[in-house]
């Protein structure tokens, strides 16, 4: 659960265990391992996250009433929470739990493990494993995560309309130069359109922090693809294991259209 919250840290003193990860054997340090990883990788969402609440004063985690004041049944949980608007996290707080109930906010929601979907303004079981705690994403989202210095936008297209995000970048101080990426996702009947806007001195609004960038669909199957009114050839931009679209280093685009099929 600490790797949602803001400040990673396991508490300990002179009268308890020693609770450093590698005290506890395996598999248990490979599962840590793997969620520090998993929380490096998103660090871009993390530190937009921060941003935003250096300029509206936003808490980072939020509970589930936050973005329906008026729903009373949300207003009682305390087991689970926003990180942002696009993550639930939902914690197992019992031994040896296999599964746990979770009351969802209204909206379409994904697991982040498996895409799963589910139908939220209800009461539904997740699966609780050892190495995967029950984690999921919000339908309408743009994910971002940082994998070997690359951005991958992970998009999990609204049920109808449109949806916007803020990416936000800078040295790595909060000072100085400042770059914001303005993604707005619109859903159409046979697809989906991206566009993709820049704003700031960081370094230049024409240079982009990262190697490349990636777009993984959920929940979508491009069949294809225009980028800028250019159209592409899927085949040979579009990993079809992966569902992802690979953009040279550096490369931008400002309008991009994803024909295909929803699943």
């Amino acid at each position: 659960m600490a790797t949602f919250l803001p400040f990673y840290r396991s508490h300990c003193s002179n009268n308890v265990e020693y609770r450093a990860p590698w005290t506890y054997g395996e598999p248990f340090l490979s599962i840590i391992r793997d969620f520090l990883n998993l929380r490096y990788h998103l660090m871009p969402y993390l530190y937009t996250l921060a941003w935003e609440a250096s300029q509206k004063g936003y808490p980072l985690v939020r509970p589930l009433f936050w973005y329906h004041p008026h729903q009373m049944n949300l207003w009682d949980i305390d087991d689970a929470f926003y990180l942002g608007e696009a993550l639930l996290i939902c914690p197992i707080l019992q031994a040896g739990a296999q599964s746990r109930m979770v009351t969802l906010p209204p909206g379409r929601w994904y697991s982040f493990w498996d895409d799963r979907v589910l139908e939220g303004d209800r009461q539904v079981e997740l699966a609780a494993h050892m190495n995967q705690i029950p984690l999921l994403v919000k339908a309408g989202s743009i994910l971002p995560m940082d994998l070997e210095k690359n951005l991958v936008l992970h998009i999990y297209p609204p049920v109808a309309g449109s949806s916007e995000y803020l990416l936000y970048n800078d040295a790595g101080d909060g000072c100085g130069e400042w770059r914001i990426d303005q993604f707005r996702i619109v859903r159409f009947e046979d697809g989906i359109e991206l566009f993709w806007e820049s704003q700031g001195d960081y370094p230049s609004i024409y240079e982009f922090p990262y190697e490349e960038t990636v777009i993984m669909f959920h929940g979508f199957m491009p069949t294809q693809i225009w980028i800028d009114g250019r159209e592409v050839d899927p085949q040979q931009l579009v990993d079809d294991s992966l569902k992802s679209l690979k953009l040279s280093a550096g490369s931008q685009f400002r309008q991009a259209y994803f024909k295909g099929a929803f699943l």
